[in-house]
């Protein structure tokens, strides 16, 4: 192969159908958090359900949609400069995702509990509280879930190379 040819893509599934497919995976790990929650408090499972939606959906909104968001930046900026882009890419490297986890499972619980305690009209859990046990799991369990997503999106974008 040629010094500057560019290399052969195996062809991909489009941005949108990843996008929505890591909505569904979040939808089902919200889904399992709230049982585990369920069975550990013995009860509440609609409350666990809504809260575990709401931090949820954050998480991944700030980290999947900032991933996608700063991939969709640096082949701009690539483009911009003349050099080559990679259609198939989804994954920004560790430094973005590492800042990108951090934002994701520090505001993901704080607003995802707003949301819920403002839909529910109640203050059921006070992240402000971090003393509280409510906070340590959810935090807790939102940097478990977050890290498990890390680990499965990164291991998917690799096997798809």
């Amino acid at each position: 192969m040629p010094l500057l040819a560019k290399p052969k893509l195996k062809p991909r599934r489009s941005a949108w159908a990843d996008f929505r497919r890591s909505a569904l995976y979040m939808v089902a790990l919200c889904c399992g958090i709230a049982v585990m929650l369920t069975v550990v408090d013995r009860g509440g499972f609609p409350y666990k359900l809504l809260y575990s939606f709401c931090i949820g959906f954050f998480c991944w909104l700030i980290i999947n949609g900032g991933q996608y968001a700063v991939v969709a930046g640096l082949n701009r900026i690539r483009a911009a400069k003349g050099q080559w882009v990679d259609p198939n890419s989804r994954f920004p490297g560790w430094g973005w995702m590492t800042v990108l986890m951090i934002l994701g499972m520090a505001l993901g619980p704080i607003l995802g509990t707003a949301v819920a305690n403002q839909l529910t009209g109640s203050g059921r859990l006070d992240l402000t509280t971090w003393g509280s046990r409510g906070s340590q799991v959810t935090i807790v369990v939102a940097i478990l879930a977050s890290i498990l997503s890390l680990y499965v999106f990164a291991t998917r974008e690799r096997l798809a190379r």
